[in-house]
């Protein structure tokens, strides 16, 4: 199993990038599960995951995910994630999780759409 990290930083007031990268499964999600709890407590309204460097991602991952992406829309805030289409993690294809997570190729993307620009 490749190695599994989380790091959060606060790009602005407001908005929150959680950068993850290895494998995150069943033995890890709860840990991005709690740092992605811990922005939006933290104030976040915008929360960008950045999943680049993500490897594998089981179903574990995804309801961590899903369960932040529906708190954030529960105070009107967004949670976007950034990955390469051609790229892991497949399971974000599963039919309606288009409708609660928002993905983008990059970064830059992602947070110009926080931005609302």
């Amino acid at each position: 199993m490749s190695d599994f990290s989380v790091n959060t930083e606060q790009a602005t007031p407001g908005t929150y990038v959680v950068s993850t990268d290895g494998e995150i499964t069943f033995a890890n999600a709860e840990k991005l599960a709690r740092e992605l709890h811990a922005a939006l407590d933290a104030g976040a309204s915008h929360l960008v995951v950045d999943m680049t460097d993500v490897t594998f991602m089981d179903s574990s991952g995804l309801a961590a995910l899903l369960r932040a992406a529906t708190t954030a829309r529960r105070t009107n805030g967004t949670l976007s994630v950034v990955h390469d289409a051609s790229g892991p993690p497949s399971i974000l294809r599963f039919k309606g999780v288009d409708r609660l997570v928002r993905t983008f190729p990059s970064r830059d993307q992602a947070l110009a759409s926080a931005f609302g620009t």
